[in-house]
């Protein structure tokens, strides 16, 4: 049943016109996508960081491999694709210190651009990777030197570039915001207060404390992450644009 609902997790976190491509042109165009692949190569990479953590941490015995890995893959895959399942808490002992920051990352990459997941989205990731590399790439090159950045063979303009770098930016502030105000106005560790509002942000579910502990955080911690859940799930843009007077105006 497990190995059925990291499967469907899964397939929910891809973009959905590359569950079309699959079906009507090409059956392996998930490794052909570049996003697709970027959405498995985190999920292994991270799970094998994980694994490697808790054998490093407390050993693993021969019989129980099986039973870790799954955990951590359901973990992963229900983390990144925001889907909120568990069947171990993401803030216990069993997952080592590594885990919880891999977690942190993942609830801000979320899955791919059109799907049923939140976060930021895979693809904005593999765009400002490839315009990182780019730059690099610059470096020995004359100033005049064009470069373009493509993704699946499709050059992404200079107005999408700035588009993706504003909404990322404004993404990580508001989670460093969100996070200031839930260690001001509660007695919650660093790594909490970021997991806290982070969940919230990507519509996550869960996070490193108890449920009991956030009925009873601050109305100003629970109003910073219902404005951190709305601003996350319409992509962050809509709520600056309510909240500026030139768009009032």
């Amino acid at each position: 049943m497990e190995y059925t609902i990291i499967l469907f997790m899964f397939l929910g976190g891809l973009n959905f016109l590359v569950h079309y491509r699959m079906i009507k042109e090409d059956h392996l165009y998930i490794f052909k996508d570049i996003e697709a692949k970027t959405f498995i190569k985190i999920i292994v990479g991270f799970s094998a960081l994980t694994f490697i953590g808790i054998v490093i941490a407390r050993g693993v015995t021969f019989v129980a491999i099986e039973e870790t890995i799954r955990k951590i893959a359901f973990q992963m895959v229900s983390v990144i694709t925001t889907t909120g399942f568990g069947t171990e808490d993401i803030g216990s002992s069993f997952f080592p210190a590594i885990a919880k920051q891999l977690f942190l990352v993942l609830m801000v990459i979320g899955g791919c651009v059109g799907s049923t997941s939140g976060g930021i989205k895979v693809f904005r990731i593999v765009v400002l990777g490839k315009l990182l590399k780019r730059e690099v790439k610059k470096i020995p090159l004359p100033n005049k030197a064009v470069l373009p950045t493509t993704i699946n063979n499709v050059k992404i303009g200079r107005e999408e570039i700035l588009r993706i770098t504003a909404i990322v930016f404004g993404w990580i502030l508001l989670i460093i915001v969100g996070a200031g105000i839930t260690a001001l106005f509660s007695d919650l560790g660093p790594l909490e207060s970021f997991s806290g509002m982070a969940s919230a942000v990507g519509n996550i579910g869960p996070f490193y404390f108890s449920v009991n502990k956030m009925a009873s955080l601050s109305w100003v911690i629970k109003l910073t992450y219902i404005v951190g859940m709305l601003a996350g799930r319409l992509e962050l843009l809509p709520i600056y644009i309510i909240i500026s007077k030139r768009a009032w105006k």
